[in-house]
């Protein structure tokens, strides 16, 4: 059957597209690339986004899949040792040596197992040539030479057992439900990576060892390195570095990837107490999809047009009143090991699994029984196209996180590293002989297949409705069977139509540049424009136009609508483009511009390119002129919204996080999710009522343009498309809802789930009457990070991670909150929170010099990164204009000099200040700890 099936497919790919291009695994010639005598490979790429900086990668291809036996759970623990020890860096001495560059452990410096692969993630400086260099050694010392000292490994077992307690849940345990259903006969659903439990408390040392002999080993090794540097003198190194690693003798074979297609049906139906949604979910089964064969180009690009044509369709199909879905999507692609699928997936309205199951099945059989048309085919094609010219224009600043992604990719053989440029040339020659007949016959090979799966899941007090499996099949198989009609594709129009401003009034006043390097001007009718240009963050300007308000001017009774307000204008289109025909204009275009409202702000952002910036302000013209709000869309948002409250808060993460809000802030409306009967009770009076209030003074708008922005240009379009705006009546006044914690005891206790772990949260707050009190809670709170790291996670094994951040509650900036949040083993919480009390204490009254120099260089780096970012600078402009901060917050030199003069005893100080007071103490345990 596997057999046919693959010259089945071979046979369509060989009359799809008949002569191929060039191999996709050849790598592009501004790619470094070689394998050296042990078998280790290498790639190796110059990129000066952001600039001083280089993205290091050691690549393992072997995971979970590889394990023995008795070896469940340590292709990850293994993983987790490498941070714990090695030959140049005894146990935690690796992160501190990095935290003293500037490396923060999570963003720049991490790793991840899976089923396949084992990828360690490293950012390093490349200002100095001895941090690359020891970037290179740290990915030395994990390819060949981690210690492995049982003490380590021993403190270790309990932090393991802390991130499988985080995973643990309705969809772990779902998914060991429906795994040896769907992928049966195969070894997945007996090695996921978190592994087992017994094992991971204890495997002895040996079996470590083995683990990492036996797959940590050259052949099976890439290290990539993209980044600010001299690719050659880094190809020297590499090749210095790790030709000292010994190729192993008769190596062990991998595991099995097969999945085997049997013919038949694979179905299964399951329920947990936590699941939050009713879902069904179909996969037709094949043979993996070689993308790296002659024409694996060709077929990922037959591939993405179909998956875009079919879930264009849907999201069609979604907006009408007949539809039983309140979300769907059908996809292609490669699944598990050597299998693909064609997928789909579906929430259905109301529990009509079976009407809305048939729709479904009825949107992606049509495009298989029918042909597209010519004009709907030209559509998509051109969409794709946009987003392949995008990653062209992009090339040159795309950032080298990007690339190592992609690389990545390329060498655990998810798909080959093309040169944007390339891939855009062979995607116009491969487009002009795509033909209607190829989507259609992709379609019908998947849903043809004899092999299929299916499931569906729901909560526990929703079980009752669920199919069983006689019926779930028997309902595929009528499915398969029925009658189709074609599809009749509507064309958009060709472009917005939206007028331009009938008086274009010319005048305006300039505004002179900030301490944030923001300059910009203001029109005649008042509103005003701040750009900055980030030279480094090409093809990209964020947008944000706001007016202060948001939610507060309007009564509790009223917040629903008002939250779920900018939810029905999306859903109903803008002037005379409903939302269908308004997502066809913008396919595949860089824009995304729609109003919001927060609790204090509303107005409208996103982003756009430079090329789409006109349309951008043709969007933002017609919402302040043309806006729509209407019935069908209202009903859409309030089916989604009310399926998705019901069941919410069966998730314990979803509950505490409702509860934390309900206790800080002693149940006030504006800090609590709407109930069910609220959302239902939302009108659409309501809703326009509240949006010509928001709306009635959109003169008084400010608005913030930050990235590849040119400040004429904006210029010339506000005066084009907004210049005749005016107010139509007094603009909306903040109003002070008392968002303040508001609680009369400091320790709550929580029950929720069946997760064997208890979550955490002690929250420290108090008023704050200078804005640089901000920039010394930030200093305080990072000081705690690290410390309460390394007591809590590194010398007492008790948490995966441990997180501490902080809050100022804008546009008042009159109170800050400062959290500290873990999770952690029921039977650990109280030594924990002493644990951590004591950390507190301690550094209040002495911070070390090791850790003031640490705190520096991190928040010195945390400026040289941001300073390339859109993003960095957009934040610090909304701190001023937007949020009411003083411009001396946004000044990098002051920021710096703040950072450069920092004490210990400073630090000490505000340690005590902020986070020297009894905290809130909220925990949550499960409600039955097994």
């Amino acid at each position: 059957m596997r057999r046919l099936l693959i010259l089945f497919l071979c046979s369509i790919v060989g009359w799809l597209y008949g002569q191929s291009t060039q191999s996709t695994g050849q790598l592009p010639d501004f790619v470094r690339s070689g394998k050296l005598r042990n078998g280790l490979s290498y790639m190796i790429m110059e990129n000066k986004t952001p600039e001083n900086r280089a993205e290091l990668r050691l690549v393992v291809r072997s995971g979970s899949l590889n394990e023995d036996d008795d070896q469940q759970g340590l292709a990850h623990f293994v993983e987790h040792m490498c941070f714990n020890g090695t030959r140049n860096f005894s146990k935690t001495s690796l992160v501190d040596f990095l935290e003293n560059t500037g490396t923060r452990f999570g963003p720049d410096l991490n790793a991840y197992t899976s089923f396949d692969e084992t990828v360690y993630i490293l950012q390093v400086r490349t200002d100095s040539a001895d941090l690359l260099w020891k970037g290179l050694l740290i990915l030395e010392d994990w390819a060949g030479y981690v210690t492995f000292e049982p003490e380590e490994i021993d403190k270790e077992r309990g932090v393991v057992l802390s991130e499988w307690r985080t995973r643990t849940g309705g969809s772990e345990r779902i998914s060991k439900i429906t795994f040896p259903v769907i992928f049966k006969g195969s070894r997945y659903p007996e090695r996921f990576p978190i592994g087992k439990t017994d094992i991971i408390q204890n495997a002895p040392y040996e079996a470590f060892k083995r683990y990492y002999r036996d797959w940590y080993r050259p052949d099976l090794i890439t290290v990539i390195a993209v980044g600010d540097f001299d690719a050659a003198l880094v190809e020297r190194h590499i090749r210095k570095r790790f030709s000292k690693l010994k190729r192993v003798k008769n190596p062990r074979t991998h595991a099995s990837r097969e999945i085997p297609l049997d013919a038949g049906a694979r179905v299964v139906s399951a329920s947990d107490p936590e699941i939050q949604n009713f879902s069904l979910n179909i996969r037709f089964m094949a043979p993996e999809i070689d993308y790296f064969a002659p024409d694996g180009l060709e077929k990922s690009f037959l591939i993405g047009i179909t998956n875009d044509l079919l879930n264009a369709r849907i999201r069609e199909f979604l907006t009408t009143s007949q539809s039983k879905l309140l979300n769907a999507s059908a996809f292609v692609g490669n699944s598990l090991g050597n299998s693909s699928a064609l997928t789909l997936s579906l929430l259905p309205k109301d529990r009509q699994w079976y009407e809305a199951c048939q729709q479904l099945f009825n949107l992606v059989k049509v495009a298989g029984d029918h042909l597209p048309s010519k004009e709907e085919l030209d559509f998509v094609i051109q969409a794709y196209r946009r987003r392949l010219e995008s990653e062209v224009r992009v090339k040159d600043k795309t950032p080298s996180s990007q690339w190592t992604s992609r690389l990545v990719a390329h060498a655990v053989g998810r798909g080959p590293f093309l040169d944007p440029e390339a891939r855009l040339d062979y995607f116009d020659r491969w487009a002009s002989s795509l033909t209607p007949e190829m989507v259609s016959e992709l379609i019908k090979y998947y849903l043809n297949s004899s092999t299929w799966a299916a499931s569906a899941i729901s909560s526990e007090s929703e079980k009752l409705y669920l199919p069983n499996e006689p019926q779930l099949a028997a309902a595929v198989y009528y499915f398969q069977s029925k009658k189709t009609y074609p599809y009749v594709f509507s064309a958009p129009a060709p472009r917005l139509q939206v007028s331009e401003a009938e008086i274009k009034d010319e005048s305006t006043e300039q505004i002179p540049e900030n301490a944030a390097g923001y300059r910009g001007f203001a029109l005649s009718n008042g509103m005003q424009f701040y750009i900055r240009k980030v030279s480094e963050d090409k093809d990209r300007i964020l947008i944000d136009g706001f007016l202060f308000g948001g939610n507060s001017p309007f009564p509790d009774s009223l917040l629903p609508a008002a939250n779920y307000l900018m939810q029905t204008v999306y859903e109903s289109g803008v002037g005379t483009h409903d939302i269908t025909e308004l997502r066809k204009i913008l396919a595949g275009r860089r824009i995304n511009v729609f109003p919001y409202l927060s609790n204090y702000y509303h107005g409208i952002n996103g982003f756009s390119s430079p090329e789409e910036l006109e349309t951008a302000f043709q969007l933002i013209r017609l919402y302040l002129t043309e806006p729509r709000i209407e019935e069908e869309a209202l009903s859409r948002v309030k089916a989604r919204e009310v399926n998705l409250l019901k069941g919410l808060f069966n998730n314990p993460d979803a509950f505490f996080g409702r509860e934390l809000n309900r206790i800080l802030y002693n149940s006030n409306p504006r800090a609590v999710t709407p109930t069910v009967s609220q959302v239902e009770k939302i009108t659409l009076n309501q809703q326009k009522d509240i949006w010509k209030q928001l709306f009635s003074a959109p003169a008084q708008m400010r608005w913030i343009f930050t990235g590849d922005v040119d400040e004429e240009k904006v210029k010339e379009l506000a005066i084009r498309y907004l210049s005749d705006i005016q107010n139509k009546a007094n603009t909306l006044e903040v109003i002070d809802r008392n968002l303040r914690i508001n609680v009369s005891d400091s320790l709550y206790a929580l029950k929720k789930g069946e997760n064997p772990r208890s979550q955490v949260r002690m929250v420290f707050y108090g008023r704050v009457n200078d804005p640089e009190q901000e920039w010394q809670i930030k200093a305080a709170t990072e000081v705690l990070g690290i410390k309460l790291r390394e007591e809590l996670r590194e010398e007492k094994g008790g948490v995966y991670g441990v997180s501490v951040f902080y809050n100022l509650n804008s546009p008042f900036n009159d109170e800050y909150t400062a959290v500290i949040a873990f999770n952690t083993e029921p039977a650990r919480k109280e030594e924990l929170i002493k644990a951590t009390r004591q950390v507190v204490a301690a550094h209040a009254q002495k911070v070390d010099q090791e850790t003031l120099q640490k705190i520096k260089e991190l928040l010195r780096q945390d400026v040289a990164k941001g300073q390339s970012q859109a993003i960095y600078w957009h934040g610090l402009m909304q701190g001023v204009v937007k949020f009411s901060k003083p411009d001396f917050t946004a000044d990098t030199e002051a920021y710096l000099n703040f950072v450069n003069t920092l004490t210990a005893d400073e630090l000490s100080l505000w340690i005590m200040r902020y986070l020297g007071m009894r905290p809130v103490v909220v925990v949550m345990d499960p409600e039955v700890v097994k």
